[in-house]
């Protein structure tokens, strides 16, 4: 079988979960979580807009924008600042004709 890839967000099924579900579904249960999560990821990567991960604070952060006309986003390196940003902007252009 190809090899497990590593996500920040979809994390690896345990050697415990695997030897579970090889006991009690066989190889191929084994083999279809490994290809529904390297799917999942491609399509992360190919189309975050549509299959990406947000993140838990994004969706207070939705909440916030939906009663104020501005937003201040803190946060160091690699918080995914830029990415909520892009996103919540193609998002609205997709949203609203003539955009």
């Amino acid at each position: 079988m190809a090899s497990w890839s590593k996500h920040p967000i979809l994390k690896l099924p345990t050697k415990g979960q695997l030897q579970k579900l090889l006991a009690e579904k066989g190889a191929q249960a084994v083999h279809d979580v490994w290809k529904a999560r390297e799917d999942a990821i491609s399509l992360s990567n190919t189309d975050p807009l549509n299959h990406g991960f947000p993140l838990s604070h994004w969706e207070k952060a939705d909440e916030l924008l939906a009663n104020y006309d501005t937003l201040f986003a803190s946060g160091g390196n690699r918080s995914s600042k830029t990415e909520y940003g892009a996103r919540s902007v193609v998002r609205a252009a997709i949203s609203n004709p003539n955009a």
